[in-house]
């Protein structure tokens, strides 16, 4: 199975489709949990983007690439 897109929505309103690489630090459980703020940080192949996961711990860290198409 593939890994998932992740649509990010910027604060200038653009929306920015990348998609998950395989990684220990999957985003299949982002399904459930859309439209939550995020940091989106590096570019084109080395993208990372940090979900808040939970009160006082570490950032969720998702490895992405830019999607083209």
């Amino acid at each position: 199975m593939n890994p998932p897109y992740v649509h990010v929505r910027l604060l200038s309103g653009e929306v920015v489709r990348l998609r998950a690489v395989p990684s220990t630090h999957g985003a299949r459980f982002l399904r459930t949990y859309t439209d939550r703020p995020a940091w989106l940080g590096g570019t084109g192949s080395a993208s990372v983007i940090l979900f808040r996961h939970g009160c006082g711990e570490a950032p969720y860290a998702v490895p992405a690439v830019v999607a083209r198409g």
